[in-house]
């Protein structure tokens, strides 16, 4: 189920308000895990939170069985599924989901969902409770550059072996809404973190927390909703010494609210200024409306015109709207996400990491606008 919350941060959450779960039917006898059933390259590519020590063992071994469910429905359904005796509509019901289901981008492990996961499986243990109270909290705090971004839970209570609570959890039997299998199976979530911990009642408890695509999916990963290619114009280093900016740029957007955005620029001295320059900027964030829209990013300079070479690094928290003007008949239209022309106020502060040059203020504003030239979409 997805649910809006109506808070000024706008998550958008999978909340799986259930009851405790138990998986009492036989599991297929299998040996760590059914290793022996996938192929060498199959079962290691599925293992993305490996060298994610700061999770359990049993917890990276649940990440591993989820991404074969997302990779490979109709094989996973063979192995653990088929094999179940005395099944029931909701085993039917995951087989006939997991052979119809085209391969997902695999789950990969996030520090920030962790911390998440840890929190609210050590509080569930030590209070004995079930559910998951103070998730909003949970997010904002883990996460508070973030909002906007798609998130969910699943929690698991009673046995500690990776297959017994994946599989409970991918069956959801008893849950009409089948929430925690729609967690695992979903392409809107592509990072997860997970915790184990006691608990007063059921001797164990499991809370995985999922996350939507961070910049270094939306790059590497996971090919964007939108991807826009074009150019970047401004102005930066407003001051009595200011620069024009003019480049290449590429504008990704992510199911409405992640958004990722890559320059590529020269930088012309202008007035009393006649000092040049190229920069990068690579600036990722959400929006949740038409003037909530933040990008948190860096850009590295370096400068001409001086004796030596030299480089700059500048952390930069950017306002950003997408505003069309004078398009279809109205004199403005917001968020076209299609062609979008898209103004941007900048703050950044100028870090030296080699040498010096002439000319350059620590604090730098910049006003820019990247125009849309080419749209590809998903």
């Amino acid at each position: 189920m997805l649910v809006e919350k109506p808070s000024l941060k706008l998550t958008f959450v999978f909340l799986l308000l259930l009851p405790v779960m138990g998986f009492t039917q036989d599991i297929p006898e299998l040996v760590k895990n059914g290793k022996d059933q996938w192929d060498k390259k199959e079962w290691r590519k599925a293992n993305t939170a490996r060298f994610s020590f700061y999770m359990n063992k049993q917890i990276r071994e649940s990440i591993r069985l989820m991404n074969l469910a997302r990779m490979h429905g109709s094989k996973f359904s063979d192995i653990y599924i088929e094999p179940i005796e005395d099944k029931t509509g909701y085993e039917y019901s995951l087989i006939k989901t997991l052979e119809r289901m085209p391969p997902k981008p695999r789950l990969r492990p996030s520090l920030a969902m962790t911390g998440a996961a840890a929190t609210h499986a050590v509080h569930s243990g030590i209070t004995n409770t079930t559910g998951h109270s103070g998730f909003d909290t949970r997010m904002n705090l883990f996460q508070p550059f973030n909002a906007g971004k798609v998130t969910g839970e699943n929690c698991y209570y009673g046995s500690k072996t990776a297959l017994n609570i994946t599989l409970s959890l991918l069956i959801d039997k008893g849950v009409p809404g089948l929430g925690h299998r729609k967690n695992i199976l979903t392409r809107k979530f592509t990072r997860v973190g997970g915790s184990r911990f006691y608990h007063k009642q059921y001797t164990s408890n499991a809370v995985f927390d999922y996350s939507s695509a961070n910049w270094i999916d939306l790059l590497l990963h996971v090919k964007p909703t939108i991807r826009q290619f074009g150019f970047n114009l401004g102005i930066s280093q407003i001051s009595d010494k200011p620069m024009l900016d003019i480049g290449l740029a590429y504008y990704a957007n992510h199911m409405k609210t992640s958004n990722l955005l890559l320059n590529l620029n020269y930088q012309k001295g202008f007035a009393k200024n006649k000092s040049d320059a190229v920069s990068l900027y690579l600036g990722s964030g959400q929006s949740t409306g038409t003037f909530n829209n933040f990008l948190l990013g860096a850009k590295l300079q370096s400068y001409f015109n001086t004796e030596k070479a030299n480089l700059y690094l500048q952390p930069e928290l950017s306002w950003f709207a997408i505003i069309s003007f004078f398009r279809n008949g109205y004199i403005y239209k917001t968020n076209d996400s299609h062609k979008s022309a898209l103004y941007r106020i900048s703050y950044g502060y100028n870090f030296r990491l080699i040498n010096s040059a002439k000319n350059v203020y620590p604090h730098n504003v910049t006003v820019s606008r990247f125009i849309s030239v080419k749209t590809k979409t998903k």
